[in-house]
């Protein structure tokens, strides 16, 4: 297969890899691919994962506060929705996609592009859905908003009692899935998994 040294940009050929195995670059020693075994398989189960946690990180309640005996909890698209009362608006848009609806969208995108990939014979990953992964992936930020709510808990331990909620775990285990995702799921690998015939 033809393939283009991220690097140093030579083009070069790159014979089918063994499991294991690494192709480098002949001129700069970069590595233009590798292969991992069972990588799709991993990616999936890595996938479904992280829809799971997505699903439960806006289900339950975030965190709960008490205070003199009175209790308040919030799940994230209501925090967001706060914000909006507060005439917030932007702000509440932010949290909302940056935290729900951009990690929902990659994951959703992937899914399109991986599924087929799996049970069917293909070609090749659609071009647009590629993409459209590659650009929504720096709005899916979660785990900024992880650090913006320890910070929270941390200044607002002093005032008042603090008991986090089944999401903020969720959140935290959809942080290191999707780091997982992003550093298995390149642009380079979806074009050579659409490229093989699956048994």
């Amino acid at each position: 297969m033809l393939t283009i040294c991220p690097d140093c940009d030579l083009a070069q050929e790159v014979d089918e890899l063994q499991s294991g195995q690494q192709a480098q670059c002949v001129r700069c020693k970069a590595e233009l691919a590798a292969s991992f075994g069972d990588q799709l398989d991993i990616a999936l189960a890595i996938l479904l994962t992280s829809a799971i946690l997505l699903l439960l990180m806006n289900v339950f309640p975030l965190l709960e506060m008490r205070v003199q005996g009175v209790s308040r909890q919030t799940t994230i698209l209501g925090a967001a929705y706060q914000l909006y009362l507060q005439d917030m608006a932007p702000l509440a848009l932010l949290v909302a996609f940056t935290t729900v609806i951009g990690p929902l969208v990659e994951i959703i995108l992937l899914g399109m592009i991986l599924l087929p990939v799996k049970v069917a014979r293909f070609e090749r990953a659609s071009t647009g859905l590629v993409n459209l992964v590659q650009n929504i992936r720096p709005w899916s930020m979660v785990e900024v908003f992880m650090l913006g709510v320890l910070v929270s808990l941390v200044k607002l331990a002093a005032l008042a009692e603090i008991i986090t909620g089944p999401a903020l775990w969720a959140c935290a285990g959809l942080i290191v899935t999707m780091s997982f995702l992003k550093a298995m799921i390149r642009p380079e690998d979806l074009w050579v998994w659409s490229r093989k015939d699956q048994p």
